[in-house]
């Protein structure tokens, strides 16, 4: 088997992170977010309602919002507590900075009980540490690093799998359909880079695939023709894509117009409309890794994409049926603990076992990530998506 050195990249994506994560330090730091995490758990003894924060991103588009508040609707309508979960729902826009003034703000309000969302990967892990600090329970569907639970942290969990695992599950993918000869392009983006380095990882670890060419782009410029004439000179018979929107549908868009006609394989971040909206047809034969699928044979999952339909007017996508979820889990974990208090919800959500979500059955680890979820594939085939795993 071939071998392509994965390179070392000193990524604007990872030192804006880096930076913004240094400076969080520093300014947290500053902040008495200690004894607002005691202030937390008394306000929890008193109070009538628990109060929420969903946190959408508007920077990409979805109807996680919907899923979510769909989630709180039910809830509160089965009467399984006195109290009522309340939300309060905001945009981080998927920016670090904005995120960071958002989180601060959101911790140091000792009625928030807890946070679901942050759907950039970058932000979730800024206002990971916040929240930690500031001892606010956050479920986020969003980031697929396993760094965003860090060692010992105590009030972070997340509702989606690793990287390891979408990597693992897309280099078997191209073995099951027999590719031989795989081209790996990915923007500089941290959690983009990681999935891709894992996947050429989980590829040279096969005995019949090959890496033959992997190139990064910075998300920033607009015009790729240069990349894509050093990609077109490969030999390859299968592309994976790591990059977020809307610079990975605007690749796409380009890779199709200079003539590059093999199948694409996608990460779940690109997994929302804006990839038909700004690709268009050029997003055919794109196949994405994903966690829901809105057809299969569960009643959980049917009944939910019902309720949604009736709801909304709309179906579901992938980030509905997360909110959905991440919202549940937390219902799951006050109920079973009768108490919003932040430990105790904490603790309950560690030693949930299987159960059964929208997305697949849940099971939370003590360091706060989830067990293996089943992922699916699904292809972009004359403008609707089609399961084909």
């Amino acid at each position: 088997m071939r071998n392509v050195a994965y390179p070392y990249i000193h990524s604007t994506g990872f030192w804006r992170v880096f930076s913004a994560l240094v400076l969080l330090g520093l300014a947290t730091g500053c902040d008495n977010f200690f004894r607002q995490a005691e202030k937390r758990a008394k306000a929890a003894d008193d109070a009538d309602e628990i109060l929420l924060a969903i946190v959408d991103s508007s920077s990409t588009p979805s109807r996680f919002a919907q899923g979510a508040a769909l989630a709180i609707e039910e809830f509160n309508d089965s009467n399984a507590i006195e109290q009522k979960l309340i939300a309060k729902y905001y945009d981080d826009e998927g920016k670090i900075d904005k995120t960071s003034r958002l989180a601060r703000k959101l911790a140091r309000d000792e009625d928030m009980a807890a946070v679901i969302g942050h759907l950039s990967p970058a932000t979730a892990m800024v206002a990971s540490i916040i929240y930690e600090r500031a001892g606010l329970v956050l479920v986020t569907p969003s980031p697929t690093q396993v760094g965003l639970v860090r060692h010992g942290a105590r009030f972070i969990f997340r509702n989606i799998p690793s990287d390891e695992t979408f990597a693992r599950k897309a280099a078997d993918y191209v073995q099951r359909h027999q590719y031989k000869k795989v081209a790996i392009v990915h923007d500089q983006e941290l959690s983009t880079r990681h999935l891709a380095k894992l996947f050429y990882w989980a590829i040279n670890d096969t005995d019949d695939v090959a890496v033959t060419i992997d190139q990064l782009y910075f998300s920033r410029a607009t015009d790729y023709q240069a990349l894509i004439a050093r990609v077109k000179s490969a030999d390859f018979d299968v592309l994976f894509l790591g990059s977020r929107l809307p610079q990975g549908a605007n690749m796409i868009k380009q890779l199709r117009a200079l003539g590059i006609s093999a199948p694409i394989v996608g990460g779940i971040e690109l997994d929302f409309h804006q990839l038909q909206d700004v690709a268009g047809k050029a997003a055919e034969d794109t196949t994405i890794i994903t966690v829901f699928n809105p057809g299969r044979p569960r009643d959980v999952t049917r009944n939910f994409v019902r309720r949604f339909r009736k709801k909304y007017g709309a179906e579901p996508d992938t980030w509905a049926a997360l909110g959905y979820d991440a919202v549940k889990l937390l219902a799951q974990a006050i109920s079973e603990g009768k108490s919003h208090k932040p430990l105790i919800m904490a603790t309950m959500l560690r030693f949930i076992k299987d159960w059964q979500g929208v997305t697949n059955a849940y099971e939370m680890t003590l360091d706060g990530h989830i067990l293996t979820q089943e992922v699916f594939f699904k292809t972009l085939k004359n403008g609707a998506f089609t399961f084909t795993e």
